[in-house]
C-alpha cells in the first residue's frame, strides 16, 4: 500500500484502489469553509441561499430569540421543572406530556433542523439499524416490503469506547440507535428516518 503523508490528506476526498495500488486524493471540494471544517462545511445545495433577505431575517432574528431563552435558562428550567413534576406524579395528563415532547420538537427542530436518512432496496439482515444524535424527535415512514415485513421497531443507547487525553478509555453513549426487525429481509421498498440535526 501507497504511503501519504501529505498536510492536508483529511480535508481530501479519497480512493483507495487496491487492486492497483494507489491513494487518489481529491482537493477539488477543499473550497470556503471547507478549509475550516472540512466534516460540515461543504454545502451542495440550499433553500436558505435562495430565501429573500426578509425572509432570511425573520428566520435569523427567532432563532436568536430560541437561544436566548435557552442561554438565560429559562428553558432549561422549565425542562427540569417539567421532569421532576412528572416523576413525582404530579403531571400525569397524557396531553400534558404530548405537549411537551411538541414544545421540545419544535424547539429543537427550529435551532437544529432535521435530517432525513433514507435506506431502500434489499437488506442482507432481517434488521435496519439508523443511528440518531438524540432521542428528542424522530419519525419514519416505510414503504413496500419495509412496511408489509415490519415486525418491531424500538430505540436503544448507542454506546461507543474512547479515550480521554488519548489514554483514560471510556465507554459512553453517544445518540442512539432507531432498530427496526423484519420478519425476513425486505428485497424492495424503503425507510425514510427524520430526526432532529
Amino acid at each position: 500500500m501507497t504511503r501519504y503523508g501529505g498536510t492536508k490528506a483529511l480535508d481530501a476526498e479519497m480512493k483507495i484502489d487496491l487492486i492497483n495500488n494507489t491513494i487518489l486524493l481529491d482537493y477539488s471540494t477543499v473550497t470556503g469553509v471547507a478549509r475550516g471544517n472540512s466534516n460540515t462545511g461543504i454545502v451542495l445545495s440550499s433553500e436558505w441561499e435562495c430565501a429573500p433577505t426578509l425572509t432570511q431575517l425573520k428566520y435569523v432574528l427567532w432563532a436568536m430569540a430560541i437561544a436566548l431563552i435557552r442561554v438565560f435558562v429559562v428553558f432549561p428550567l422549565y425542562c427540569i421543572y417539567f421532569t421532576v413534576l412528572a416523576n413525582y406524579g404530579v403531571i400525569k395528563s397524557a396531553d400534558a406530556h404530548f405537549d411537551h415532547q411538541n414544545l421540545l420538537k419544535y424547539v429543537y427542530t427550529f435551532v437544529f433542523g432535521t435530517v432525513e436518512k433514507v435506506t431502500s432496496g434489499e437488506l442482507k439482515e432481517p434488521q435496519l439499524v439508523v443511528y440518531t444524535s438524540n432521542n428528542l424527535y424522530f419519525e419514519y415512514v416505510l414503504e413496500g416490503e419495509y412496511k408489509e415485513k415490519i415486525k418491531s421497531v424500538s430505540l436503544v443507547r448507542h454506546y461507543g469506547a474512547w479515550k480521554r487525553f488519548g489514554v483514560f478509555r471510556e465507554v459512553r453513549q453517544y445518540g442512539w440507535n432507531l432498530i427496526f426487525e423484519f420478519s425476513d429481509p425486505p428485497k424492495s421498498g424503503s425507510c425514510i428516518v427524520q430526526c432532529v440535526g
